[in-house]
């Protein structure tokens, strides 16, 4: 998503702005998996550092769309006859 966007309205929230990137799990999460992984390979086998390699890419990969107010991803844009009815409702 970028800023020249168009707007969306969250079909949860009824809020209308631009959507804001989301990803799946958390930052600290992932460096946890990391520093677990490291220190396990370094007593077995390197091959342990395939898992936060997969969890990485997951992330990566897991980017949605979302609602800046309350982070739902149910979100239409503004300009769609559904956004367009929706906005009507919620004003």
């Amino acid at each position: 998503m970028g800023l020249h966007d168009p707007k969306h309205i969250c079909k949860d929230c009824g809020h209308v702005g631009q959507p804001k990137d989301m990803i799946s799990g958390s930052f600290a999460g992932e460096v946890a998996v990391w520093v677990i992984a490291i220190v396990i390979a370094n007593a077995a086998s390197w091959l342990f550092m395939i898992l936060p390699l997969i969890y990485t890419i997951y992330r990566a990969s897991s980017k949605k769309a979302g609602c800046e107010l309350c982070s739902s991803t149910q979100i239409i844009p503004l300009d769609s006859p559904n956004g367009k009815a929706l906005a009507d409702i919620s004003a």
